[in-house]
């Protein structure tokens, strides 16, 4: 009977434990508490941007993106709001706006090498969204601005490539392909769309040669290289040449 009543007086302080925690993304000062404090002051972006930041916090997207863009209008170069704003964007799947707001915040920070990284990812991003609309050019700018802010990543030539073929700039898109190549030697993607191009232009010889690095890297690649080089689609042409369907285009 005691150890029946202990066990109950256990559960009943847990259960009133539970009932005075927080929810998650309430620790700290609640909606209310920053609500009244934009009310009081409505011109003060550290305000707005508190109430932003913790909307966001709780999954309120349209919430946040009110009080952090008045944030950001009265407080234009604001770091904290703009990466804020960014990853609103970025769970959005608005990658040119999160890839504006980097670069905004890049300009406040331009010693910081991964706040260069996450735009770069951005405008890569962003270029792949522009890709599969059909928007060329768009695409293209986008790559090549995420080629330039990182320099070391191969990923970026690779889609620029990709986009060239797209708009049907095989040399364009064939010398990107080695730019990529010069970044990083071990590219899975542009190793297997240097061999695509190849193939598709009767050069089986190089070709092998790309597909016996691709061995090395990717086996499944070169097993999907192998068989768009069977005789029976060899040498490939016309529509095929500017599908980007066929290209293996890269993702941070």
């Amino acid at each position: 009977m005691k150890r029946r009543r202990l066990v109950l007086m256990v559960l009943t302080w847990f259960c009133l434990i539970l009932l005075a925690s927080p929810a998650p993304g309430e620790w700290g000062p609640n909606v209310v508490q920053l609500r009244a404090a934009v009310q009081k002051n409505p011109q003060d972006p550290e305000a707005n941007y508190k109430l932003g930041l913790k909307y966001l916090e709780m999954g309120h997207p349209r919430s946040a993106a009110k009080y952090l863009k008045e944030a950001l209008r009265l407080k234009p170069e604001y770091p904290e709001a703009l990466a804020a704003m960014a990853k609103l964007n970025k769970g959005e799947g608005n990658y040119g706006a999160a890839a504006e707001d980097l670069e905004k915040l890049t300009k406040l920070k331009p010693k910081d090498a991964e706040l260069r990284d996450r735009l770069s990812a951005e405008q890569n991003r962003q270029g792949l969204a522009l890709l599969q609309g059909n928007r060329f050019a768009e695409a293209e700018a986008a790559f090549r601005q995420a080629a330039e802010n990182n320099p070391e990543t191969a990923g970026p030539l690779n889609n620029l490539g990709v986009a060239y073929i797209s708009a049907g700039h095989r040399d364009k898109a064939l010398q990107a392909f080695r730019e990529a190549l010069g970044r990083d030697p071990d590219s899975a993607e542009a190793h297997f769309n240097m061999g695509l191009m190849l193939v598709a232009s009767g050069d089986n010889a190089a070709a092998y040669a790309e597909h016996l690095n691709l061995r090395r890297l990717n086996p499944e690649l070169a097993h999907q290289l192998d068989a768009l080089s069977s005789p029976a689609r060899t040498p490939l042409s016309g529509p095929f040449l500017n599908s980007p369907k066929y290209y293996k285009v890269w993702q941070p």
